[in-house]
């Protein structure tokens, strides 16, 4: 039996998963093109600076946007399904059944198979299917199909979006969080401690969240520990401080550290304990119940013998006769105790047959375990699955090898206009992209790092100009010219032209037409007058400047007015996935026969080969 990619894709997918919806998150989804498909991502660096003639706006991806999924498995009566095995999960093939360990019911509910016929028997894992649905009213029973199921966690309906016929999303209770992701920083600086005093000034100490070692002094922690005190500063500060630091505080208005010293301790509460102690407000039927539950009891039975099983393939009924009934099996072990295992028999005549095995007590702290001593010498047959060291059932992502992230972004094609700020009609680029930089303040800030993980935020690549012409303007449904076509050289253009055509044009020092952009949309506001929307490699276009539209020097629109601009940094940030597509905006209008249209982009990241 060989196993799959485990810690580091599970680790790594976790990462990536942070990364992407941390509180300074500046990841963003983005979307344009206006023309022909763009060609296929080439992961080069000419592919980057191409996406950026074709991004039309980003949008911040939020928590509820990104997700860590796994293989999904469906109960499917007549299945066979496999116990969890702790040796390791058999590659078979991308569905080979002996990976199905674990399966979803109808209810969008998740089951772990702890066992496949009654009497744990692994040589004959396979030859029996499973009739009854897993639920949680009769997991860990022995089923009359043979099958014993535990329960894991629920998918809540907010996170059916990340359920596709190949994956399901993999939720983690100690996510969970009073305060809601799509709270404001002040918001949620208010709720966190400050309260009423979130512009006020004072002292602010400062607890771990989890053990730490000083790098520096060796100096050991555990939660709850005071980390240090800081005074004469605003609450607000605080806050932020807390957060980067991943530091717990708490805030005395008008206070000091001396004169109002920290205490030594306070009791940080897990997501776990926070969704317990909301348990009153919510539905019992709600994962967040349901797994908060699950995980408090995988923490309080961490290092159980979680399952037992036998092999009995080849031996004969004398080679099971034993003058005991159900006996005992001798567990050796560095590090855990007082766990019971039984062989099952049944009598035949004065004697008993071993036809199985039985776990009676999973015991405690077992991080190792062998067998010392059993009858009729099967002690090679017998296989001990033990717990994770941190609870089995207390890390599903773990549990279920959850070795990828998915990202999956909705836009309503009825409100671009209103969403975005857009009158282009034809989208054929879209991606992902992070790191990149605002315009318009003092400082360049990384577009999506200065607002909660669940706020939404837009911003654009486009810049708006009114521009007007000598005769009457008629672009069509679609106009055929493009604004990159007019960056000529000054010198050709005299020796072609003459030097009055250049002088129609924008004219000052430097050596080229300084208009490097295309058109991405059009909007006609009058006869001679129109609205463009343009992507600039640089701010170059300027009021008074005039856009000649084709090589021939005629349709020259002069620029009256700049009504916006980019409020992101062009050539800033980096690429993470470019892919195409072919949507078209519809009406904000649509009638119920034609609803509007809402359309996902979905990605999946993989880290493992799980």
């Amino acid at each position: 039996m060989s196993t799959t990619l485990r810690s580091i894709g599970i680790d790594t997918a976790k990462t990536l998963y942070d990364l992407i919806r941390g509180d300074n998150s500046n990841w963003l989804f983005f979307l344009g093109g206006e023309s022909a498909n763009p060609e296929e991502n080439k992961n080069t660096i000419t592919d980057d600076n191409s996406v950026w003639q074709d991004i039309t706006f980003l949008q911040k991806i939020r928590d509820n946007e990104v997700a860590i999924i796994a293989r999904r498995v469906n109960w499917t009566r007549g299945n066979v399904y496999y116990p969890y095995d702790s040796n390791g999960i058999p590659e078979t093939g991308a569905s080979g059944p002996e990976r199905n360990y674990y399966a979803m019911n109808e209810d969008n509910e998740v089951f772990v198979c702890m066992g496949a016929n009654e009497k744990n028997r692994h040589d004959q894992y396979g030859l029996s299917n499973s009739t009854i649905k897993p639920t949680r009213a009769n997991q860990n029973t022995v089923l009359s199909d043979g099958y014993t199921w535990r329960f894991l966690y629920k998918i809540d309906l907010g996170d059916t979006q990340f359920l596709t016929n190949t994956y399901m999303p993999v939720p983690d209770i100690n996510e969970y969080d009073i305060v809601p992701s799509t709270a404001s920083k002040k918001e949620e600086a208010f709720r966190r401690g400050c309260g009423n005093n979130v512009g006020a000034s004072g002292s602010c100490c400062f607890y771990y969240k989890e053990d730490a070692i000083d790098p520096v002094t060796s100096d050991t922690f555990s939660k709850g520990d005071l980390d240090f005190c800081t005074e004469n500063i605003k609450c607000t500060n605080c806050f932020a401080i807390a957060k980067a630091l991943n530091r717990s505080y708490t805030f005395n208005l008008l206070g000091n550290c001396t004169d109002n010293p920290c205490a030594s301790t306070t009791t940080i509460k897990s997501g776990y304990e926070l969704a317990l102690n909301q348990q009153r407000k919510t539905s019992p039927n709600r994962n967040l119940y349901l797994q908060a539950n699950v995980y408090k009891e995988a923490k309080a039975k961490v290092g159980q013998i979680q399952s037992v099983s036998i092999d009995l393939s080849g031996l004969s009924v004398s080679d099971l006769t034993t003058t005991t009934k159900n006996p005992v099996v001798e567990i050796s072990s560095s590090s855990g105790e007082n766990a019971v295992v039984q062989l099952t028999t049944y009598k035949s005549g004065s004697s008993f047959v071993i036809d199985g095995i039985s776990l009676v007590n999973g015991g405690s702290g077992y991080r190792d375990a062998s067998i010392l001593s059993v009858t009729n010498s099967l002690e090679n047959r017998i296989r001990i699955n033990l717990d994770y060291q941190e609870g089995l059932f207390a890390d599903p992502r773990r549990l279920l090898n959850a070795t990828r992230v998915m990202v999956k972004v909705g836009i309503r094609t009825d409100r671009l206009a209103d969403d975005f700020g857009t009158n282009q009609v034809t989208f054929r680029r879209y991606g992902i992209i992070r790191d990149v930089q605002t315009q318009g303040q003092t400082t360049n800030f990384q577009a999506g790092s200065d607002t909660g993980s669940g706020q939404i935020q837009r911003f654009s690549n486009v810049k708006k100009v009114n521009v007007t012409s000598p005769s009457t303007i008629s672009f069509g449904a679609t106009p055929t010219f493009n604004i990159s076509d007019v960056s000529h050289d000054k010198t050709k253009i005299i020796s072609e032209k003459g030097e009055d055509a250049f002088t129609s044009l924008r004219t000052d020092s430097k050596t080229k037409v300084p208009q490097s952009a295309k058109i991405v949309a059009t909007k006609q506001v009058g006869p001679k007058a129109a609205t463009l929307e343009l992507i600039e490699a640089s701010d170059n276009i300027k009021v008074g400047d005039e856009l000649v539209l084709n090589t021939d020097l005629t349709d020259v629109f002069t620029v009256s007015q700049v009504t916006s601009s980019p409020t992101v940094t062009p050539f800033t940030g980096k690429l993470v996935s470019s892919n195409t597509t072919n949507i078209t905006a519809t009406s904000s209008t649509a009638s119920v026969e034609a609803p509007p249209r809402e359309v996902f982009f979905q990605y999946i990241y993989s880290l493992g080969k799980y």
